[in-house]
C-alpha cells in the first residue's frame, strides 16, 4: 500500500528535526499578510490554483503525515469524486505548498465550498523538502469515506462515488509532476480508478489532453428506470450497453416532473421514499460511453444528477452498485395521493414516453404488477411520431 511504503523512505526521526513558521494564534497558517496552503488535489497544478487564487506562489513539495489521499461523493465541476485527506496512522500524502495572499482566503474557501458545507478547513503540520515543518491550511471533505480506497480488492469493486473523473485525475498527475513529487507517488496517482468522464472545457484550459493515465476497468453498471429500460432507446447514445437483467431499488419511488423537449412531457426521476421501491434494468456499459450517458441525461446542463445506488439484481439475488440519475429539480408531494384529474400537467409524461417505459419494462421482464401499474400512469396524450416509429411503439398498449 502506498502509505506504508513511505515508512521505508522517510525515517520518522525527520519529524523531530523541525522548525515552524512564527504565526499569530487567530490563523495558525498565517505569515504576515499571507497564509500557507497545502494542495493535494487539483490545486497542485499552477494553472488550476491561479484560476481563483492568482496570488498563489509555489513553495514546493510538502508531505503530510498520518493522512491518506482518498476520493468521495461527486462534483459537477469535474464529473466525479473529488479528493480528500483522511486521518490514517502511518500514512502519508504528497502535495504542493503554496504561499497565498490573505486577500485570496475567501476565494479558496469558496472554491472548496466551505460555506456550503462541502469541505472544511484545518490547520495541519506539513513537512517541506528541507525537513522543516510549516503549519498549512488544508481542506477535508465533510462527507469523509470510511473504507480506504486501497482496501478494495480489485478495480471493479470501487464504487462510482469513490471514482474521480479522468480529467480530475489528469489534473492531479500533471500537478504532481509539475511540483516534482516522487515518481512512485505519481505512478500510483496514474493507477487510481477513474470513471472515464472527460470535462472538455477544463481539459483545454489546463492543457491535460496529453497527460497519460494507466489502464482502468473498462465498464460500469447503470440502473435504467425510465426510457432507458428499452434496448433500442439506450443504444441510440450508448451502443455498448449490455442488459444484465431486472433490478429492484429499495427506498425510492418513481415519479415524473418538469418537461422534456425530447419527449414533450415530464421525464422520469427517482425520489427517496422509505419502504417504496423502483424496478428497472441493470446495464453493463463501457466507460467510453459514460460521457454519452451523462450528456443524454443533461448532467452538464444541471438537468439530472448522477448518484450511486445499491440495486438488487433479481436473477442472482446480488446487490450491484449502479450509476443512476435523478432530476436536480425534484418533485414534492406524492401524486399517487391525488385523483387523476388533480395531477398537475408538469407531473404528466407524454404518451410516447410511457409507451417506451412499458415496452422496456416488458423487455426487461419486470414484475407483471409493476408493468400493469406503469400502464395506468396518467400521461398528457402527446405522441412523437419519429420516436414511435424508431422505437417501434405502435403496438404498445396503455
Amino acid at each position: 500500500m502506498l502509505y506504508y511504503s513511505l515508512l521505508l523512505i522517510l525515517p520518522l526521526s525527520l519529524w523531530s528535526c523541525v522548525s515552524a513558521y512564527v504565526i499569530p494564534r487567530d490563523l495558525p497558517e498565517r505569515v504576515g499578510d499571507k497564509f500557507i496552503y497545502f494542495g493535494y488535489g487539483s490545486n497542485m497544478l499552477t494553472k488550476r490554483i491561479h484560476i481563483q487564487n492568482p496570488t498563489a506562489v509555489k513553495i514546493g513539495m510538502g508531505i503530510l503525515k498520518d493522512y491518506r489521499l482518498d476520493f468521495n461523493t461527486y462534483t459537477e465541476r469535474w464529473g466525479g469524486a473529488p479528493a480528500t485527506i483522511v486521518p490514517t496512522p502511518g500514512a502519508y500524502v504528497y502535495g504542493t505548498l503554496w504561499e497565498i495572499s490573505l486577500s485570496n482566503l475567501d476565494d479558496i474557501d469558496d472554491q472548496e465550498g466551505v460555506h456550503e458545507g462541502i469541505y472544511y478547513a484545518a490547520s495541519l503540520p506539513v513537512m517541506l523538502s528541507n525537513n522543516t515543518v510549516a503549519t498549512a491550511r488544508a481542506y477535508l471533505l465533510a462527507d469523509q469515506p470510511k473504507k480506504p480506497l486501497n482496501d478494495f480488492s480489485d478495480d471493479d469493486k470501487v464504487p462510482l462515488n469513490r471514482q474521480p473523473s479522468k480529467t480530475y485525475l489528469q489534473c492531479l498527475v500533471k500537478g504532481a509532476e509539475e511540483t516534482g513529487i516522487v515518481p512512485w507517488y505519481v505512478e500510483w496517482l496514474k493507477s487510481v480508478k477513474h470513471n472515464g468522464h472527460v470535462a472538455p472545457d477544463l481539459e483545454q484550459i489546463l492543457d491535460l489532453k496529453d497527460v497519460q493515465l494507466n489502464s482502468m476497468s473498462s465498464k460500469f453498471y447503470y440502473f435504467g428506470f425510465g426510457s432507458n429500460l428499452l434496448a433500442k432507446r439506450i443504444h441510440i447514445q450508448n451502443p455498448t450497453a449490455v442488459r444484465i437483467g431486472p433490478g429492484k431499488l429499495e427506498n425510492y419511488q418513481l415519479d415524473f416532473y418538469t418537461s422534456s423537449r425530447t419527449w414533450y412531457g415530464a421525464p422520469a426521476t427517482i425520489v427517496p421514499k422509505t419502504s417504496a421501491c423502483v424496478f428497472g434494468a441493470i446495464w453493463e456499459i463501457d466507460n467510453s460511453n459514460l460521457k454519452d450517458l451523462d450528456d443524454q441525461e443533461g448532467v452538464s446542463y444541471g438537468i439530472y444528477v448522477p448518484i450511486t445506488v445499491p440495486v438488487l439484481e433479481l436473477n442472482s439475488g446480488k446487490l450491484v452498485e449502479c450509476r443512476a440519475y435523478h432530476l436536480k429539480n425534484q418533485p414534492t408531494g406524492d401524486v399517487r395521493c391525488l385523483k387523476s384529474e388533480e395531477i398537475p400537467y408538469d407531473r404528466q409524461p407524454s404518451k410516447t414516453y410511457m409507451k417506451t417505459i412499458v415496452k422496456g419494462a416488458l423487455e426487461t421482464c419486470l414484475p407483471a404488477e409493476y408493468v400493469q401499474w406503469l400502464r395506468t400512469i396518467k400521461h398528457n396524450g402527446k405522441m412523437i411520431d419519429a420516436l414511435e416509429k424508431k422505437l417501434e411503439l405502435q403496438d404498445v398498449n396503455l
